[in-house]
């Protein structure tokens, strides 16, 4: 074999072997990406997924309080149990079976809860013992609530 006919075998070769290289990390760099690329959408979906569970908890953390609380913070000078007779009348709070009722032992037979209609004033929470729950009502809420009670009961 004359030289010249080995040297352009030897480059063939070579250029060969620089291509093959070339795609060889062009084949890297594609994979690379696409490990990032699913990286950073698990990553985005993380982060939704934190918001979301953030602004959950700023709803359910969203000032609720007991019916005292907000008759003191609106200036309401009337007593927690006149307050709540009212909002019965007006069919807010509603008396409901006890679900964990156990005669004998220390839970009531009814509670008072908020009716369905009404959840936008506030929540039923459970008690610390689990065997009721009470009202308890947002503060943005409040001020609609105090309104709605100044309309008459059956008008």
């Amino acid at each position: 074999m004359s030289t010249t006919t080995y040297l352009a075998a030897l480059r063939r070769q070579v250029a060969g072997t620089t291509e093959s290289a070339e795609e060889a990390s062009h084949a890297k760099l594609a994979a690379e990406l696409k490990v990032l690329t699913h990286t950073i959408s698990q990553a985005s979906k993380l982060a939704a997924e934190l918001t979301a569970q953030q602004n959950k908890t700023d709803i359910e953390a969203e000032a609720v309080c007991h019916l005292q609380q907000h008759l003191t913070t609106h200036k309401v000078k009337i007593s927690a149990a006149r307050f709540s007779a009212l909002l019965t009348a007006h069919g807010v709070l509603v008396r409901t079976r006890n679900p964990n009722y156990t005669p004998g032992l220390k839970s009531a037979k009814t509670q008072q809860a908020i009716s369905n209609d009404h959840l936008a004033f506030g929540v039923n929470q459970p008690t610390t013992d689990s065997r009721a729950s009470r009202p308890m009502f947002y503060k943005s809420t409040f001020a609609e609530l105090l309104t709605l009670l100044n309309k008459p009961i059956f008008g």
